[in-house]
């Protein structure tokens, strides 16, 4: 396993257990409060019976749940790179999974690669890995117009950021 690979596996590793804490926090937020000792005593000494109060809604949260969108199918993609080189162009070929994970391949400007990452919500986390370069780069892109079209960046080493535009085609 090259390097590239190894950092990849550890980002989705670290953003895995991120999420996983993230959920465990979420999950007991407002669960303070409480009263202690009896409470409506009436003017005679006796107790009245408790009230019942409203039992609070549970919160649902998108995290770890199936995503909102599928990315699933062909999509047509434009970059522009911050190091002023040329408009890339290219396409991916995505599957995702109903837990949010994805894979698939993608070419760009006539270089073949493969793509891995997870949906989260309306946010897609993952990494392109370019087959005759031999690199791979992390890359996110957020979810927009219920899943017809992606928006993202991608930090590489030779072009700087690069800003994604991505619809399905």
């Amino acid at each position: 396993m090259n390097n590239s690979s190894r950092i990849a596996v550890a980002f989705m590793c670290s953003l895995m257990l991120f999420v996983a804490a993230e959920r465990v926090a979420f999950a007991q937020a407002g669960s303070t409060g409480g009263t202690i000792g009896k409470t409506d005593k009436s003017v005679s000494g006796g107790d009245e019976p408790p009230q019942q109060r409203p039992k609070a809604k549970l919160r649902t949260s998108t995290v770890g749940n199936a995503p909102a969108h599928s990315i699933s199918g062909k999509w047509a993609w434009t970059a522009k790179c911050t190091d002023g080189s040329e408009n890339w162009a290219g396409a991916f070929e995505l599957t995702q999974n109903t837990d949010g994970a994805v894979s698939g391949s993608f070419t760009g400007n006539g270089e073949p690669g493969s793509f891995s990452g997870t949906v989260f919500g309306n946010r897609l986390i993952g990494s392109n890995c370019y087959t005759i370069t031999r690199h791979c780069t992390q890359i996110s892109f957020t979810i927009v117009g219920g899943g017809s079209s992606l928006t993202g960046s991608e930090s590489s080493a030779s072009h700087g950021t690069c800003k994604y535009q991505a619809s399905r085609s």
